[in-house]
């Protein structure tokens, strides 16, 4: 048997590997890109086939919530409870409109997503 680097093992995916599997991942219709960051990113939006998937549906949700639950306490955006079913309501507030400190303060996921929320709210709601 051949003697693996339990380091190696658990490596993080180079940059090309990941890019790889977001190249595929589009050939095979499981994402889009729906728009691109200031930066020139691209942002993904997922199927309805793989959003249907229960575990990559609980995964994903956990995720985006943990990262969204990141920029409401870093104040970047106002999260409050507005109705029975517990469905939160988003709104930006006066550190919303700091790019630069978002940018400096939130990691790149954090980043990604709040500059996704601050595009739909500000097109969404006619914020100026």
């Amino acid at each position: 048997m051949e003697d693996y680097n339990e380091e190696e093992m658990h490596d993080e995916p180079t940059p090309e590997e990941i890019a790889e599997i977001f190249d595929y991942m589009i050939e095979m219709g499981y994402i889009t890109v729906v728009g691109l960051t200031p930066e020139g990113l691209p942002l993904y939006r997922f199927s309805p086939e793989v959003l249907a998937i229960p575990e990559f549906y609980e995964i994903h949700e956990q995720i985006t919530n943990d990262i969204l639950f990141n920029i409401w306490n870093k104040g970047f955006i106002e999260m409050n409870p507005v109705d029975e079913d517990g469905n939160w309501n988003i709104s930006l507030n006066q550190n919303s409109e700091d790019h630069d400190k978002a940018k400096s303060e939130l990691d790149e996921s954090e980043y990604s997503l709040f500059m996704q929320i601050y595009d739909d709210l500000k097109s969404d709601k006619g914020y100026n």
